[in-house]
């Protein structure tokens, strides 16, 4: 397991972070896995690991990160077994993103599925909402 952690902007007492993630897999010959940490107010990057990290790994990665950004809201997706936000769950993580689903009412119904599903429905309204940033 190699990654690498990139910092540009240590947390400021009183700034909001959000952190989104894409676990991958963890293989040799897969992507990377990523986290990508945001601040909240000005959507400016301010942190990324990077690397072949195992889901289990990457979800205790993820809780560090989040701690050290002030228990930022953290986001990842949950494709596979959502092995990444079950460590973060069980490691007693307190803002962990639960899925929403749009039921045609004037608000999205939260789910009890930790993390966001990533799939040809939603994709185009995340990549949008990416873009806006």
């Amino acid at each position: 397991m190699a990654y690498e952690l990139r910092i540009w902007t240590k947390p400021s007492p009183s700034g909001e972070y959000v952190i989104g993630g894409d676990p991958a897999e963890g293989l040799a010959h897969g992507d990377d896995s990523v986290l990508e940490v945001l601040c909240g107010r000005s959507g400016e990057q301010v942190a990324e690991l990077q690397g072949k990290i195992d889901p289990f790994t990457f979800g205790e990665l993820a809780f560090m990160l989040g701690t050290y950004y002030n228990d930022a809201l953290i986001g990842i997706e949950n494709n596979k077994d959502g092995g990444a936000n079950r460590i973060l769950h069980e490691l007693g993580y307190r803002k962990i993103y639960f899925e929403q689903k749009d039921m045609g009412e004037p608000y999205d119904k939260y789910t009890i599925k930790l993390g966001i599903n990533t799939n040809i429905r939603n994709r185009h309204r995340l990549i949008s909402q990416a873009r806006r940033w």
